[in-house]
């Protein structure tokens, strides 16, 4: 990866999100493992700051200029290559054949274990709101908010990593996300809180469950 001191963004990000020949991939790939996010063009009305808005529209009109020169350019590099070159055919005999073999010194040897790719940042909406799903609950705690109880839970995302999880209060979560798909981790047992209230917690003759989630727990609660 490259990073430059007094040249702008753009010219760092060309360079480690471009194709290079000696290495057959992109820097981004070789430190990340993954091919470089999409530079995603501005549209009109996204934001209402009138200096960031002209940024953006000079940055378009730039990276359209860089395309179309560098179409130019490679049209020329082609036909002069081309100049040179001239098609040649070869009349081989009835009996001749591809040995199906390659020499070893082709060969490169595997050395150690590749490490997994870093997972991709999380994705943004228009509002510049994460865009992510619940996956599961791995446990629940009570937590005191302007003197009130507040029940929060412990929630893995969709195709993020287990130390991402984060705790969420449970009101909040009930209003955006459709928690009856959501289950606990079996195998981890998770103390029953016996002061839950009526609407959360309901008889279960396994579990304790909190609108579908399992808490994998055998006991009866009430609410006073």
């Amino acid at each position: 990866m490259v990073q430059t001191r007094g040249n702008s963004g753009i010219e760092e990000y060309s360079y480690n999100t471009g194709f290079h020949s000696a290495t057959r991939t992109t820097p981004f790939n070789v430190v990340y493992g993954r091919d470089p996010p999409a530079l995603h063009p501005y549209v009109s009305g996204e934001t209402k700051n009138a200096d960031l808005e002209a940024q953006l529209i000079d940055r378009d009109d730039m990276l359209k200029l860089l395309k179309i020169n560098l179409s130019k350019a490679q049209s020329r590099m082609r036909a002069q290559a081309d100049s040179h070159r001239r098609d040649v055919s070869f009349q081989l005999p009835s009996t001749s054949r591809i040995h199906p073999v390659f020499h070893i010194s082709l060969l490169k040897p595997a050395k150690g274990v590749v490490p997994p790719p870093q997972p991709a940042p999380l994705p943004l909406t228009r509002d510049w709101e994460y865009d992510v799903q619940p996956a599961s609950v791995a446990a629940h705690r009570w937590v005191l908010e302007a003197g009130q109880p507040v029940l929060e839970l412990l929630i893995h995302w969709q195709n993020r990593p287990t130390e991402e999880a984060t705790w969420e209060c449970y009101d909040l979560l009930k209003n955006q996300f459709l928690l009856s798909d959501l289950r606990t981790n079996k195998t981890r047992a998770l103390p029953v809180d016996p002061n839950l209230p009526r609407w959360v917690c309901q008889n279960c003759h396994h579990s304790l469950s909190i609108t579908g989630i399992d808490f994998n727990e055998s006991s009866t609660y009430r609410s006073g």
